[in-house]
């Protein structure tokens, strides 16, 4: 019995660990931000704390994400491809998850406006899968890019 119960007990810190602080940003157009808003609106209902990118001009606790130590549980991505590559560049080399919603059609985002509420709930409950992807830099003669996901 006592194994059930520590299954049990880190299943419950996982989920805790998941919704303890979680980081937003958002592509700046107007179907991106009314969407982030969306999301916004549902952690607050759900009592999730959160941080929004200090450049989002959405009212709420404000944060920047940089290349150096970041200290969230999950980041939450609102926009196109480009701008959720943008943000595993602005990252470095953390590995912290990120859950992009898509608010144009993509191809790197599951998640959009329709079921983002759905997807909450599903990994509130453990219901989900982080995919760890291979990322990379590439140097030319002596300049390096920046950390890559598929594009250079």
């Amino acid at each position: 019995m006592p194994i059930k119960w520590k299954r049990t007990e880190k299943y419950l810190n996982l989920v805790r660990l998941l919704f303890n602080m979680l980081f937003i940003t958002s592509k700046m157009d107007r179907g991106s931000l009314e969407l982030t808003k969306s999301v916004v609106n549902f952690l607050k209902d759900k009592n999730i704390d959160y941080r929004l990118s200090k450049e989002l001009p959405i009212a709420g606790p404000k944060k920047d994400l940089t290349n150096a130590e970041i200290d969230f549980e999950m980041i939450i991505t609102v926009g196109d491809d480009g701008f959720i590559l943008n943000t595993f560049r602005k990252m470095g080399k953390s590995q912290t998850p990120v859950l992009p919603i898509a608010s144009l059609r993509g191809f790197l985002a599951n998640v959009d406006g329709l079921n983002f509420k759905h997807s909450f709930d599903l990994i509130k409950k453990g219901k989900y899968k982080i995919f760890k992807r291979a990322r990379l830099v590439a140097k030319i003669d002596k300049t390096t890019t920046h950390i890559a996901l598929n594009d250079i």
